[in-house]
């Protein structure tokens, strides 16, 4: 899979950024979504993590888009 550079989740069109500065910090995390910015960010890895990664956050912004605020990992 070719990670893409924007992703529509509902009415939001989030953008992908592949990047080691993540807001909660590259030591605990290799991606996140930050609603506000309508960013998704993802740390280089082997192409399988980036995905796996990318889709884990996809699920994050789906169930934002449906009401759950409060969902952990």
């Amino acid at each position: 899979m070719k990670i893409p550079s924007k992703i529509k989740i509902g009415g939001k069109t989030y953008t992908v950024e592949i990047t080691n500065s993540l807001s909660l910090g590259i030591q605990n995390y290799s991606a996140e979504i930050v609603y506000g910015e309508q960013v998704i960010r993802v740390s280089p890895n082997h192409q399988e993590k980036m995905e796996a990664d990318l889709l884990h956050e996809m699920i994050h912004g789906i169930m934002d888009f449906l009401g759950y605020k409060d969902h952990d990992e």
